[in-house]
């Protein structure tokens, strides 16, 4: 019977990533562990409540396309951040419960930014709606490489930051298409 796979341990790489304050001569952690600013106090949701309100003034006429749009990139953005941090930690602690809760999440969010994108006029959403299909499968499985990787904690950061980057290019594309539409 052979032996299990050993895992590599990775402190003295961790240890080696971390900056050192020059003014204090401290160790730091590198910015990408950074907690996301608290989204609560998000210009959007203290004005609008969130996306719905966005929509909701927008088809009454309270505020232009131009700002609609521009809000639902700041609060996608926002929720794309909220899951970058649900996703390190379903790494971190590596359980299936977390990940699943992180894959629904990205799932979730993305099939309410298509429903307001198609409100504002995107055409083709059940096409739009099989490329979020895809690239959420795309995303579960990279998530699951990363998840089972031996790797540092720093990389795998950088790996997660790599994949919702898809999921940032993705909204982006289909934004510019919304906002290029004239009324």
């Amino acid at each position: 019977m052979s032996d299990p796979p050993r895992k590599t341990d990775w402190t003295e790489v961790e240890g080696a990533l971390q900056r050192v304050d020059p003014s204090t001569d401290k160790l730091q952690e590198s910015p990408e562990m950074d907690a996301p600013p608290d989204l609560q106090q998000h210009p959007i949701v203290q004005k609008f409540g969130g996306a719905k309100g966005v929509m909701m003034e927008f088809q009454a006429g309270r505020i232009r396309r131009g700002a609609t749009i521009s809000a639902l990139k700041e609060w996608h953005r926002g929720q794309l951040e909220v899951a970058k941090v649900q996703i390190q930690e379903a790494v971190r602690v590596h359980t299936a419960q977390a990940s699943v809760q992180a894959e629904k999440f990205l799932e979730t969010l993305n099939q309410e930014y298509l429903a307001y994108l198609g409100e504002l006029g995107l055409k083709n959403t059940a096409e739009r709606q099989q490329m979020i299909i895809r690239l959420n499968e795309q995303t579960s499985k990279s998530l699951r490489q990363v998840m089972d990787a031996d790797w540092p904690e720093n990389m795998k950061v950088t790996a997660i930051a790599n994949i919702t980057r898809m999921q940032e290019t993705f909204a982006d594309k289909l934004l510019q298409e919304v906002g290029s539409r004239s009324d």
